[in-house]
């Protein structure tokens, strides 16, 4: 795939962000989501 071996670090919290790292995930990134523990 186009971004094998590439690690996305996903801070988001807004629907643009998890829907651009999981277009990157659909192409082979590996990516780490990362929550806050106090959100809602």
């Amino acid at each position: 795939m186009k971004l094998d071996g590439l690690t996305v670090l996903d801070l988001s919290l807004f629907l643009p962000g998890p829907a651009a790292t999981q277009h990157m995930a659909d192409h082979g990134a590996r990516v780490i989501k990362v929550e806050n523990p106090r959100a809602p």
